[in-house]
């Protein structure tokens, strides 16, 4: 299982495939993704040689995701404000 993580980690380019959700997750979906893939590939948990540079790659992903996540949490934030100042 862990050596099917890391294979896909180190193939996918999309930091949501690398975590293992789709694109659009909620943070609370990025983060079990995360944290599942992490305990498979974590370098001390895991003996395979890939395991290191998938972890990392893993991490990279994650804070990828989270950036966007919290974009377009503001972006809809701001929608919404802007939505309420238009009401009559």
């Amino acid at each position: 299982m862990a050596a099917a993580v890391c294979a896909r980690i180190l193939r996918e380019t999309d930091p949501f495939r690398v975590v293992g959700v789709q694109r659009g997750a909620t943070p609370h979906e990025v983060a079990r993704a995360f944290k599942r893939a992490a305990l498979l590939v974590h370098p001390d948990k895991c003996e395979l040689p890939c395991s290191a540079e998938a972890f990392a790659q893993l991490n990279n992903a994650h804070e990828a995701c989270e950036r966007e996540c919290a974009r377009a949490k503001r972006t809809h934030d701001d929608d919404d404000a802007d939505n309420a100042a238009s009401a009559p």
